[in-house]
Protein backbone atom coordinates (compact mmCIF):
# COMPACT_ATOMS: atom_id res chain seq x y z
CA UNK A 1 0.00 0.00 0.00
CA UNK A 2 1.05 3.41 -0.85
CA UNK A 3 1.92 5.81 2.06
CA UNK A 4 -0.64 8.98 2.00
CA UNK A 5 1.03 12.23 1.89
CA UNK A 6 1.22 14.22 5.24
CA UNK A 7 -1.38 16.89 5.78
CA UNK A 8 -1.43 20.16 5.10
CA UNK A 9 -1.41 22.83 7.60
CA UNK A 10 -5.08 23.32 9.26
CA UNK A 11 -5.77 19.46 9.57
CA UNK A 12 -7.27 18.76 6.45
CA UNK A 13 -5.67 15.80 4.35
CA UNK A 14 -5.07 16.60 0.22
CA UNK A 15 -6.98 13.40 -0.52
CA UNK A 16 -10.29 14.51 1.38
CA UNK A 17 -10.18 17.75 -0.61
CA UNK A 18 -13.50 18.23 -2.64
CA UNK A 19 -13.07 18.54 -6.30
CA UNK A 20 -14.30 22.01 -8.24
CA UNK A 21 -16.18 21.82 -10.59
CA UNK A 22 -16.54 24.23 -12.90
CA UNK A 23 -19.55 26.43 -14.09
CA UNK A 24 -21.15 25.97 -17.14
CA UNK A 25 -19.67 27.50 -20.23
CA UNK A 26 -23.26 28.06 -21.93
CA UNK A 27 -24.03 30.76 -19.16
CA UNK A 28 -27.62 28.59 -18.10
CA UNK A 29 -31.05 26.93 -20.02
CA UNK A 30 -30.85 26.73 -23.02
CA UNK A 31 -33.43 25.15 -25.22
CA UNK A 32 -33.27 22.39 -28.09
CA UNK A 33 -32.51 23.65 -31.18
CA UNK A 34 -34.96 23.58 -33.77
CA UNK A 35 -35.35 20.72 -36.24
CA UNK A 36 -33.07 20.70 -38.94
CA UNK A 37 -30.76 23.29 -36.83
CA UNK A 38 -29.66 26.60 -37.34
CA UNK A 39 -28.83 29.00 -40.16
CA UNK A 40 -25.75 29.70 -40.57
CA UNK A 41 -24.04 33.10 -39.70
CA UNK A 42 -21.37 35.38 -41.30
CA UNK A 43 -18.85 35.59 -39.03
CA UNK A 44 -18.76 39.45 -39.56
CA UNK A 45 -22.49 39.81 -38.55
CA UNK A 46 -21.50 37.99 -35.66
CA UNK A 47 -18.54 40.30 -34.69
CA UNK A 48 -20.95 43.70 -35.56
CA UNK A 49 -23.75 42.21 -32.51
CA UNK A 50 -20.39 41.51 -30.31
CA UNK A 51 -19.04 44.84 -31.08
CA UNK A 52 -22.80 46.68 -30.59
CA UNK A 53 -23.16 44.82 -26.98
CA UNK A 54 -19.37 46.11 -25.84
CA UNK A 55 -20.35 49.33 -27.18
CA UNK A 56 -17.83 49.55 -30.14
CA UNK A 57 -17.56 50.75 -33.06
CA UNK A 58 -19.08 48.24 -36.04
CA UNK A 59 -15.77 46.47 -37.49
CA UNK A 60 -17.55 47.08 -41.24
CA UNK A 61 -16.90 51.01 -39.88
CA UNK A 62 -12.95 50.27 -38.59
CA UNK A 63 -12.98 48.37 -41.98
CA UNK A 64 -13.77 51.25 -43.51
CA UNK A 65 -11.63 53.66 -41.79
CA UNK A 66 -8.48 51.75 -41.07
CA UNK A 67 -8.49 49.41 -44.26
CA UNK A 68 -9.50 52.07 -46.80
CA UNK A 69 -7.53 55.40 -45.44
CA UNK A 70 -6.09 56.42 -48.56
CA UNK A 71 -9.45 56.18 -50.31
CA UNK A 72 -11.10 58.79 -47.10
CA UNK A 73 -8.24 61.28 -47.25
CA UNK A 74 -7.01 60.99 -50.30
CA UNK A 75 -2.81 59.84 -51.80
CA UNK A 76 -0.51 62.71 -51.13
CA UNK A 77 -2.57 63.01 -47.24
CA UNK A 78 -2.53 59.10 -46.66
CA UNK A 79 1.22 59.48 -47.88
CA UNK A 80 2.06 61.19 -44.10
CA UNK A 81 -0.90 60.48 -42.06
CA UNK A 82 -1.82 56.83 -40.45
CA UNK A 83 -4.99 56.34 -38.14
CA UNK A 84 -3.93 54.66 -35.04
CA UNK A 85 -7.03 54.09 -33.09
CA UNK A 86 -11.25 54.58 -32.79
CA UNK A 87 -12.60 55.12 -29.14
CA UNK A 88 -15.37 57.06 -28.16
CA UNK A 89 -15.65 58.96 -31.39
CA UNK A 90 -12.15 60.24 -31.30
CA UNK A 91 -10.15 58.91 -34.22
CA UNK A 92 -6.09 59.19 -33.42
CA UNK A 93 -4.05 59.67 -36.27
CA UNK A 94 -0.46 59.62 -36.47
CA UNK A 95 1.72 62.18 -38.83
CA UNK A 96 4.85 62.29 -39.71
CA UNK A 97 5.60 66.25 -39.37
CA UNK A 98 4.72 68.98 -37.70
CA UNK A 99 3.73 70.95 -40.61
CA UNK A 100 0.92 67.61 -41.95
CA UNK A 101 -0.37 68.20 -38.19
CA UNK A 102 -1.34 71.78 -39.18
CA UNK A 103 -2.81 70.61 -42.35
CA UNK A 104 -5.09 67.44 -41.12
CA UNK A 105 -6.15 70.04 -38.26
CA UNK A 106 -7.39 72.31 -40.65
CA UNK A 107 -8.88 69.77 -43.23
CA UNK A 108 -10.82 68.08 -39.97
CA UNK A 109 -14.07 68.68 -40.58
CA UNK A 110 -13.78 68.19 -44.60
CA UNK A 111 -12.36 64.73 -43.35
CA UNK A 112 -14.86 64.41 -40.71
CA UNK A 113 -17.55 64.61 -44.07
CA UNK A 114 -15.91 62.05 -45.70
CA UNK A 115 -15.43 59.50 -42.78
CA UNK A 116 -18.62 59.87 -42.22
CA UNK A 117 -19.93 58.37 -45.56
CA UNK A 118 -17.72 55.92 -45.73
CA UNK A 119 -17.81 54.73 -41.75
CA UNK A 120 -21.78 55.52 -40.98
CA UNK A 121 -22.59 58.90 -38.72
CA UNK A 122 -21.48 59.28 -35.25
CA UNK A 123 -18.93 56.89 -35.53
CA UNK A 124 -15.99 59.25 -35.69
CA UNK A 125 -16.95 62.86 -33.84
CA UNK A 126 -13.44 64.26 -33.30
CA UNK A 127 -10.11 64.27 -34.92
CA UNK A 128 -7.14 64.28 -32.74
CA UNK A 129 -3.88 64.42 -34.39
CA UNK A 130 -0.28 63.18 -33.19
CA UNK A 131 2.85 64.09 -34.46
CA UNK A 132 5.47 61.10 -34.71
CA UNK A 133 8.62 62.19 -35.75
CA UNK A 134 10.43 58.97 -38.40
CA UNK A 135 13.33 57.75 -35.98
CA UNK A 136 17.31 59.02 -37.39
CA UNK A 137 19.58 55.63 -37.09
Amino acid sequence: MTPRPPPVPGGEHPTNRRRRTRAPLSGGWRPLPPEGGYEPVRVGDGLESVARRLGMPAPSSLAAIFGHWEQVVGAVLSAHTRPLSLSDGTLLVSVDAPAWATQLRYLSSTLLVRLEEAAGPGTVRHIEVRVELPSRR
